[in-house]
This record gives C-alpha cells, sequence and structure tokens, in this order.
C-alpha cells in the first residue's frame, strides 16, 4: 500500500503466446476481463477496480535448465545459473546458498577450478529440483478453477527441502 491509494494486486493467468518485452505494458481492460470471467463477484469486482485504476502486465517465461554452470574458472550463480519462476518463493534463497557454498569451496580450494567445480556438484541437484518444482507448482495453481483437488493436500515434496544448510553441509558430492 502506498500513502493509503495504491495496493499492488498479483494476478496470473497463461496465454498461449507472449510478444511483448517490459515490465510496464499497460494491460487491456477486455483482456483482463476475459482471463478472470467467471470467478468470484468480488474478484470480478476488483478486476473492474484494477480497470479503471490502469493495470500493468508482464510476462514470465521458464527456462530449461542448463547442463552445466561452470567453465574454467568462471561460473555462474542465482538466475544466471538456475532461473526459476516465483512459484515456490525460493529463487533468492538459492541464490543466498550458492553464494555460501561457493565462498566455502573457494576458501577450502585446493584451487579456484576445483573449488567451482565442488559448488557445481553440489548446487546443481538441489537447485535445479527447486526449479522443477517451481514450475509444477505454478501449473497446478494455474489449473483453471481447479475443484477436485482444491482441498487436496500438497505433497510435502513439492516444497524445499527444509533442513539444508548451505554453511555445514559437506563439500563433497
Amino acid at each position: 500500500m502506498r500513502g493509503h491509494s495504491a495496493v499492488n494486486v498479483v494476478a496470473f493467468a497463461r496465454v498461449d503466446s507472449w510478444a511483448e518485452e517490459g515490465w510496464s505494458l499497460p494491460a487491456d481492460p477486455a483482456e483482463l476481463r476475459a482471463s478472470f470471467a467467471g470467478w468470484h463477484p468480488e474478484a470480478d469486482d476488483m478486476i473492474e477496480g484494477l480497470c479503471r485504476a490502469g493495470a500493468f502486465k508482464w510476462g514470465l517465461f521458464g527456462r530449461a535448465a542448463l547442463p552445466r554452470w561452470q567453465q574454467g574458472r568462471v561460473s555462474l550463480v542465482g538466475d544466471a545459473a538456475h532461473p526459476m519462476l516465483p512459484f515456490l518463493g525460493q529463487g533468492a534463497a538459492m541464490a543466498i546458498e550458492d553464494g555460501v557454498l561457493m565462498a566455502r569451496a573457494l576458501i577450502r580450494g585446493p584451487d579456484v577450478e576445483s573449488a567451482l567445480a565442488c559448488y557445481e556438484r553440489i548446487r546443481y541437484p538441489r537447485a535445479t529440483n527447486t526449479a522443477t518444482r517451481a514450475d509444477a507448482h505454478g501449473l497446478r495453481i494455474h489449473q483453471h478453477l481447479v475443484t477436485a483437488s482444491a482441498d487436496a493436500p500438497v505433497p510435502r515434496d513439492d516444497f524445499a527441502e527444509f533442513g539444508f544448510d548451505a554453511a555445514t553441509t559437506p563439500l563433497v558430492a
């Protein structure tokens, strides 16, 4: 909320194609209404308010996992290594874990290339698995008006590994 006059509302809708680029594309009110037609009357009221206020849209794009992150003395970290959609809220956490483990591997040595290879061996499975789970959770969220599975519990495996500690994970893989 900004000065009790603005509220940020984020709504997701799947589309077949997306050509525009940018973070501040004006949303077409007719497109917005069509994307959420048939929802609860209160949601319809909120959509109408968004249309009057002027809504914006932007695309979210998934990326396939890279086969590797390291080449010689250079390695990717964070979104450059493992971009993920926001549906588990783990992107920043993965980048922080990357930094902690890369620092530990570089301190341990014996050289930069070996340290970066160690970092990748440890991080690759967890980060790519988390990105895959974020994609799957996004698909679950986007099932239009899911009723049959709305009350079904989400398996714990669909979320991040709660016991992982980048500061104490052994530097072997």
